[in-house]
């Protein structure tokens, strides 16, 4: 606009009568609904009691001067900052300041001037989280925050457990009786519960179905439930050390993955949602959250994670437009492991059919993603779905393969002793329970980890070849000799003493 002189700046005068202004904004998309252009243009609102026309053609011939002046109040600046890829971001926490920049000490000389800072150097311990950084990555974990904890609490003694909950315990309400033994303990449940929900947003994933199932209880909370509490705690004993790991790449595609598992609740019969959402490598959302109706199948229940999570990808794509990021022209892609969803997603003919029509309308809120190219679904394994550890308590090998398709967490201790024990409940294919340790627990279950441990069945069958005394060679093959001529039919006499002189040779 200044280069073709649309106006000409003065100074008001008190016989003008300007007309008011405004900015519209406007984003131009390509076909593979990517940020082409921005625009940016100064109008004036309706209602002023002048009529005119424009065109936004850029044409180079000369116009006619018009009849009579008009004037235009200048446009207000703008009111925010708007981020740009070079700028700084800064992290508000209450009064703790985080500040993202290249060049941080600009900031930080102006920020003195008006306020009085305490600078604290690089980032190293905010909120309960560790920042270790290395020559080319970001490792974020709270492995102080737990060790806290866990003396805080008086857990930190206990053995660690290979997994957050037992694969199979689904927790349900507890019983009169279940709650008059917790209540006798006086054990602050809710504490407990609060602690790993902070956790469980923050770093570890892995605890995330465990703490979404434990929060559903803070109301009719028994004894079990706080066992359930202690063995969370005792699986991040063994695991603190982890993280997420973020490193410098070039500009990766955005995938996430969804699960439901259907009838997952005993008391409601409501299925529970789970979904990981990635960039590039990088874990950056997840989520596990039971579905607040009932699904009646397992098409339906995972066609509403997808709708979750088709909420989060908007919001997500929202965001990377906002703060300029590297561009990503390519739509998102949405890892589904249940056909039937992918089908009733893509068909726009069954949306009125006996066993849809009775789907909120917000459901189909995919469909329009999938319109406007924003998202792509795929089909994945089940046993290739990371979002699996999300939806149901599972065991150490299904946890241990999630994250490994994750690939967020790393640390710089082992994640586990090289022997760790299990609750009654908790092992994996290699190990069984004590039959003593099924019992019930006492109130303080920490007397009843340090006896009784969990054995193995190798270590049984090695013990019993152990105790085996060793037979006599020679008496052995006079048995096996005896055996043979004992045979019925005498065909096989003469091949049989054949096979014991050979094998008295030998």
């Amino acid at each position: 606009m200044k280069h073709h002189k649309v106006w000409i700046q003065r100074s008001a005068t008190p016989e003008d009568a300007p007309i008011p202004s405004t900015w519209a904004y406007r984003r131009k998309l390509g076909a593979n609904n990517q940020v082409i252009e921005y625009k940016a243009r100064i109008v004036s609102p309706g209602g002023q009691g002048h009529s005119a026309t424009a065109s936004w053609i850029r044409h180079p011939g000369k116009y006619g001067p018009r009849a009579e002046e008009s004037h235009l109040r200048a446009a207000p600046g703008p009111k925010r900052l708007v981020p740009k890829r070079e700028d700084t971001f800064l992290f508000v926490h209450v009064d703790d300041l985080v500040i993202i920049s290249q060049k941080p000490e600009i900031f930080k000389t102006e920020m003195e001037l008006k306020f009085s800072i305490k600078y604290m150097g690089k980032a190293v311990f905010l909120l309960g989280m560790n920042i270790e950084r290395t020559h080319d990555a970001l490792l974020i974990n709270q492995t102080q925050y737990i060790k806290r904890k866990l003396a805080e609490y008086d857990l930190d003694t206990l053995h660690p457990a290979t997994c957050p909950l037992a694969p199979g315990q689904y927790l349900k309400k507890a019983t009169q009786t279940e709650i008059e033994e917790l209540r006798k303990l006086g054990h602050n449940y809710c504490a407990l519960v609060g602690l790993l929900n902070y956790l469980s947003v923050l770093t570890p994933p892995n605890i995330a179905y465990a703490v979404s199932s434990l929060s559903q209880y803070l109301e009719a909370l028994g004894i079990n439930h706080y066992y359930s509490a202690v063995q969370v705690f005792r699986y991040l004993s063994g695991t603190r050390h982890l993280g997420l790991t973020f490193k410098k790449e070039n500009a990766g595609g955005v995938k996430a993955f969804v699960e439901a598992d259907w009838d997952n609740c005993p008391d409601t019969c409501r299925s529970v949602t789970g979904f990981a959402v990635l960039s590039g490598q990088h874990l950056i959302a997840w989520k596990s959250t039971k579905q607040p109706t009932v699904s009646l199948s397992t098409a339906e229940a995972e066609y509403k994670a997808m709708s979750d999570v088709g909420q989060e990808l908007a919001w997500l794509d929202n965001l990377i437009t906002a703060i300029e990021i590297n561009a990503m022209p390519q739509a998102f892609q949405l890892l589904v492991n249940i056909q039937g969803a992918i089908d009733l997603a893509k068909s726009e003919t069954s949306q009125n059919s006996f066993r849809t029509k009775h789907m909120s309308l917000r459901l189909h809120f995919i469909r329009e993603l999938l319109v406007a190219n924003l998202i792509e679904l795929k089909h994945v394994k089940s046993s290739n779905n990371a979002a699996d550890i999300l939806t149901k308590p599972c065991g150490r090998s299904s946890i241990n393969r999630s994250l490994a398709q994750l690939n967020p967490l790393t640390g710089s201790k082992p994640a586990l002793p090289l022997s760790p024990r299990s609750t009654a409940g908790c092992w994996n294919e290699t190990q069984t329970p004590n039959p003593k340790r099924l019992k019930g627990l006492d109130p303080c279950p920490r007397h009843q980890l340090e006896k009784d441990p969990v054995q193995s069945t190798r270590d049984d069958k090695n013990k019993q070849l152990l105790e085996t005394p060793r037979e006599n060679e020679e008496s052995l093959l006079n048995r096996t000799t005896n055996q043979l001529n004992n045979r019925e039919t005498s065909s096989e006499v003469p091949l049989l003493a054949r096979i014991s002189e050979q094998t008295k040779q030998t």
